[in-house]
């Protein structure tokens, strides 16, 4: 099974974070979801959270790549290092765009059961992507 997981983790990546494809979310993230690590504190951790984290993702950001570094699957439990990069096209955490390509460091933990995404936790460089998009270096 979590070789399973890993892959369905992989299709969430590049279907919604790459090509901005939102409707998969509701394939993938169960309805029980919870993220114990909201990524931003305005939106709820859970589905709806979800779905509007990637909205005003896809809002702020074009040309979304992401680069994995690790993937780990152990049992019904995803690890995964990446890097995600994008042009800012849109205002974020209050700042105007600047159409400047950005990066962000990621890493989640993921549990999966029957096939779906049931808790994330994780870590995002948010200090080092606002720097960025403030034109300050790090």
């Amino acid at each position: 099974m979590s070789e399973a997981n890993r892959s369905i983790f992989q299709h969430f990546l590049d279907e919604v974070v790459e090509r901005g494809n939102l409707s998969v979310i509701e394939d993938v993230v169960s309805p029980q979801f919870l993220n114990h690590d909201p990524r931003l504190p305005h939106l709820p951790p859970d589905l709806e959270g979800e779905k509007r984290f990637f909205a005003e993702l896809h809002a702020s950001f074009e040309n979304l790549e992401v680069q994995v570094q690790e993937f780990r699957a152990f049992q019904d439990v995803v690890v995964c290092r990446s890097s995600w990069s994008g042009v800012h096209v849109g205002g974020f955490a209050g700042l105007p765009h600047t159409r400047r390509r950005v990066s962000l460091e990621v890493v989640d933990v993921l549990r999966f059961r029957e096939g779906f995404l049931t808790e994330r936790w994780g870590l995002l460089d948010y200090w080092h992507l606002l720097n960025q998009l403030k034109g300050e270096h790090t």
